[in-house]
């Protein structure tokens, strides 16, 4: 893929910071070529992120220097800058096709320690004065040093180890204007193609035409001995023969001129090939990135949307967190308000027990003191019954005076809060029956005394639903059952029934 900055005025390149992420340092692997000629770069650095680059043109800047360019490039274009030292080129070694022309270059001995893999390199118009650096270049085939300081001839003696050098030119250099220059240089490396710009086949030649003239020579000397002709057309004769060897030197370089015409037409059309298949690379290689910004901005556009939802997440987080704090805080507020209240209440229901417990014993202990009163009295009645039945057969006139006095002395105190106007109206009329007396006052305090328990029942009743009303709903279902058992109500209960069964006992008697 090839990407081109051409023109665009970049003055400083740095994709480690553009290309953050992995994902987007993973596609700067598909670029393979990079153009950023025509800027106004001062320096070339970052570029490792350009696992696949091979071609990289920087072109017409301001570079001073070079520094971390990849390992994979194998043609770099430098020309037009202000290079005063190859040093940020050592150790490339893929590098085939280099051009540091026009830059301030005063040598090429940081070019020793280059792998022998560079095959063309371009070094014109700068200020170099020897070749010292090239001699371990054993590949190089293109070597360009014209426009330089190169004066000595000793520069020369390099190129007898370069056999692979097809074209050289150290046109406008001092040591280009040394008589037999060119033929030196031919000479010290027979297989060039191309010196300073002209092709080598003419001094090819001149082998030839020497070889011709010595036959010419011969065939004279052997037709002057053997002939006799007049002086004018011995000339002629010479004349012609000089005219023929220069026609056949003329065939012969006309030849070769067509020869080397017909390669340049066939060169001029691959390299039209390769022009046309280099321009279908280019547009391939420019849909190919303009897919890929595609993507990057898509993925940018998603990278962003993430973000927001982010920070959208984050911000719920945070007012989720201040609700749970809240939460929390109301919680434990109303946790230790329950706990306080259920201390209160249960602080209350103990006192409440205590109360009705000691309420039940008070009760128990007047149930026992009246039972013990009715029975005492029961039985005063009874034994009274039995001894006025007796006197009343031996002393019927007497039997209602005692009776009354039993009767009277039988009673003992009654208990509070008892109504006793119907046993004293009952106590007042010696002229009834002992046994009818006896047993209406039991049946009288009974009913009075279950009167008075059903209307304790009721209050008691009422103060303990207002009681449970109030109670907290957290007090467990035991304690609960153990409480009603030991309650006032059902003490009540107990002492209404225990009264009816006396009542009950009372009346058949």
């Amino acid at each position: 893929m090839h990407v081109s900055g051409r023109g665009r005025g970049i003055a400083e390149l740095d994709l480690g910071a553009v290309f953050a992420s992995d994902e987007e340092r993973s596609a700067l692997s598909l670029v393979k070529s990079l153009d950023l000629s025509h800027n106004v770069l001062t320096v070339v650095s970052a570029l490792h992120p350009l696992g696949s680059l091979q071609t990289l043109n920087i072109a017409h800047n301001r570079i001073a220097t070079l520094r971390s360019l990849p390992l994979t490039l194998t043609n770099v274009d430098l020309s037009f800058n202000q290079l005063t030292t190859l040093e940020g080129l050592m150790g490339l070694p893929c590098l085939e096709v280099l051009d540091v022309s026009h830059n301030k270059l005063h040598s090429l001995a940081s070019m020793a320690g280059q792998p022998p893999t560079l095959q063309v390199l371009r070094a014109s118009a700068n200020r170099i004065a020897s070749t010292d650096g090239i001699q371990n270049l054993f590949n190089l085939k293109v070597l360009l040093l014209d426009h330089n300081l190169v004066a000595s001839s000793d520069a020369l003696i390099c190129l007898k180890g370069l056999e692979q050098l097809e074209v050289v030119s150290f046109a406008h250099c001092p040591v280009a204007s040394v008589n037999g220059y060119r033929d030196y240089v031919i000479r010290t490396q027979p297989t060039l193609l191309s010196v300073d710009g002209a092709p080598t086949l003419g001094h090819m030649t001149r082998p030839l035409s020497r070889g011709l003239d010595s036959h010419n020579t011969s065939r004279r000397l052997n037709e002057s001995t053997t002939t006799t002709q007049p002086p004018d057309a011995q000339d002629g004769y010479a004349t012609l023969n000089a005219t023929n060897q220069e026609s056949t030197l003329l065939h012969s370089e006309e030849r070769a001129l067509r020869r080397e015409l017909q390669d340049a037409v066939l060169l001029l059309e691959q390299e039209q090939k390769d022009h046309h298949r280099t321009r279908l690379q280019l547009r391939k290689s420019e849909t190919q990135l303009q897919e890929s910004k595609r993507l990057i901005r898509e993925q940018l556009e998603e990278l962003s949307l993430l973000r927001q939802e982010k920070e959208s997440h984050i911000s719920q987080l945070q007012a989720l967190k201040g609700k749970v704090d809240v939460l929390q805080r109301n919680a434990k507020y109303e946790k230790e308000r329950h706990h306080t209240e259920t201390m209160r209440l249960a602080e209350t229901f103990e006192r409440d027990r205590t109360q009705h417990d000691v309420h039940i014993s008070d009760l128990r202990q007047r149930i026992a003191d009246v039972s013990s009163i009715n029975s005492s009295r029961v039985y005063n009645a009874a034994t009274t019954s039995r001894r006025g039945a007796k006197a009343a057969s031996t002393h019927p006139h007497n039997t209602s005076a005692q009776s009354h006095r039993t009767s009277a002395t039988s009673k003992g105190p009654i208990p509070r809060h008892m109504n006793t106007s119907k046993i004293s109206s009952s106590a007042t009329h010696p002229d009834d029956d002992d046994d009818d007396d006896t047993s209406e006052a039991a049946g009288a305090l009974a009913r009075q005394l279950k009167g008075w328990l059903c209307d304790e029942v009721r209050r008691q009743s009422k103060h303990d639903d207002r009681n449970r009303d109030d109670r907290d709903s957290n007090v467990s279902n035991s304690t609960e059952d153990s409480d009603d058992a030991n309650s006032p109500r059902t003490a009540a209960r107990n002492i209404t029934a225990l009264w009816e069964r006396n009542e009950g006992r009372l009346g058949k008697r």
